[in-house]
């Protein structure tokens, strides 16, 4: 839960003047904060027109533009169907994985069954006052022969606290979602 509440009392009494009722001296209100924050996702292709074969690095932002911490946040890549491992993620304190368990290795073919890689990071994303990005890196190649004429790939970051641009149903806010398009030549 991360809820808080705060009170504050404030009490009233003179040195010099006599009492009657000291039952109504004293009041306190209560306020609940809740913790809100606003995440956002892009994703870069190091290149945006990619022959046969050819490395494409990729990088995952997720951002934390606050105000609060924001806690269990996670990653879904959609990764193009056909196109081959080169470099496993590397994300500092995120453990990525694919849907179906596949070890993320230099050769694996991106299939139906493995095409969403999710990673999660176990650390809080503190929140406040200058923004807060984790990265994810990695790197795929298209096949030599029998590829499409370009390639996308989408994600969308998620979080356990609440946001301030509210999910409508499963539908994430426009800020959570990013894409990526390389053509290939």
């Amino acid at each position: 839960d991360l809820s808080r509440s705060i009170t504050n009392t404030a009490t009233v009494s003179s040195p010099d003047t006599a009492e009657h009722n000291s039952n109504n001296n004293s009041e306190s209100a209560s306020v609940i904060l809740t913790a809100l924050t606003n995440m956002t996702a892009q994703k870069q292709a190091s290149l945006a027109n990619a022959l046969a074969g050819q490395k494409i690095d990729y990088t995952l932002n997720a951002t934390n533009q606050g105000p609060s911490q924001a806690t269990g946040v996670y990653v879904e890549d959609t990764l193009p169907l056909g196109l081959i491992w080169v470099t496993p993620p590397s994300a500092a304190g995120a453990t990525c994985t694919l849907a179906n368990g596949d070890a993320i290795a230099a050769g694996l073919e991106v299939t139906a069954a493995n095409q969403t890689m999710t990673c999660a990071w176990s650390a809080p994303f503190n929140g406040g006052i200058s923004d807060v990005t984790k990265s994810v890196t990695y790197a795929l190649r298209s096949p030599n022969v029998g590829y499409p004429t370009s390639i996308n790939s989408s994600a969308v970051v998620r979080t356990s606290t609440l946001e301030t641009i509210a999910w409508n149903s499963t539908t994430p806010p426009t800020d959570n979602t990013t894409s990526k398009t390389v053509a290939l030549d």
